[in-house]
């Protein structure tokens, strides 16, 4: 990964646009018109996709490095942990949850029993990898063959367990991520994407590809709704072609300031959408019949909410340095 400031920087966005994206259908629309509009909402859609990068961005960065186990924790939990926390008080506030949801939801328990449905579900879900998975890469370094084998076998056993055994379907959204998260590490541990690069024919084609192929695979199973009982929430994984080939794309856009300025502030952000997103963008579509405009000030909104939480963060943590 050569431009990981702009991986971060796209998937951000394209959370944003998962979310809070507005598209207002017409009734006089024609044939093309509204099929045009199906497409698009695909397209929004998969746009939830941006989460998988992040996951694969996340295990890049510990594959590509030594870990100091106690320095990492304490620099995730300071610079993630620590404003999920103070973003999820802020929710309780405002929702008038009550302490018991406040301490189940820092805690991350939420994540398993509303899965998705739970407050910033992502951030309780990378931090149990960022706990967990230095041991696995210790395990790794001992045993690289027989790693990746035991990690697969216990993942399936899992997911085919809870698929076919039990109606729990919550934890899903998390555990179908690991194999994109598995791939994350590996492209690290073996400079995958830097060796494929160097024969750039090559690269391009299994990226263009993987997109197109990706594209076809992903549309059809959202469109027919495919479910397969042995593997819950299939739709997860149909995806990986997909994403494998954006990752190679967006990895060749050169990082630049305004990249750099989202990925700064890309926690910032999907906290303001979860926290006040979806408030605004009711309020602005009423307000404000026209598509277009409407979604320029809702992510302008939510940008610069973000970017103001961001700076007092930013004053928050130089102060205590002082101390």
């Amino acid at each position: 990964m050569t431009n990981k400031k702009t991986l971060a920087c796209i998937s951000a966005l394209m959370i944003l646009i998962f979310h809070l994206l507005i598209m207002s259908p017409s009734a006089s629309m024609s044939d093309f018109s509204r099929k045009a509009y199906e497409l698009g909402k695909f397209l929004r859609f998969i746009c939830y996709t941006g989460v998988d990068i992040f996951f694969f961005i996340s295990a890049w960065s510990m594959g590509s490095r030594k870990i100091q186990y106690k320095e990492f924790i304490s620099n995730r939990l300071i610079h993630i942990y620590l404003k999920f926390v103070i973003f999820a008080v802020i929710q309780a506030i405002i929702m008038d949850w009550s302490k018991s949801k406040l301490i189940t939801t820092e805690l991350g328990i939420q994540l398993f029993i509303k899965g998705g449905a739970s407050f910033m579900w992502f951030i309780p879900a990378i931090m149990i990898l960022y706990l967990v998975f230095p041991f696995y890469k210790i395990f790794d370094e001992k045993h690289p063959v027989a790693s990746p084998l035991i990690f697969f076998l216990a993942w399936i056993t899992l997911t085919v367990t809870l698929s076919l055994f039990t109606g729990y379907k919550e934890i899903f959204i998390f555990t179908n991520r690991l194999p994109v998260f598995l791939l994350g590490f590996y492209c690290a541990k073996y400079s995958l994407s830097q060796k494929l690069y160097e024969r750039k024919f090559l690269y391009f084609l299994i990226a263009v590809i993987s997109v197109i192929l990706g594209f076809i695979l992903s549309y059809y199973v959202y469109k027919n709704h495919i479910q397969i009982n042995a593997v819950r929430d299939f739709n997860y994984l149909a995806n990986l072609p997909l994403i494998a080939g954006l990752i190679l794309l967006f990895d060749r856009i050169r990082e630049n300031r305004f990249s750099s300025l989202i990925s700064k502030v890309s926690l910032e952000l999907y906290a303001v959408q979860m926290i006040i997103g979806f408030t605004i963008a009711s309020y602005t579509v009423k307000y404000c019949p026209i598509n277009s405009l409407a979604n320029l000030i809702v992510f302008a909104a939510v940008f610069l909410t973000a970017l103001a939480a961001n700076l007092i963060f930013s004053v928050f943590y130089k102060f205590f340095k002082k101390q």
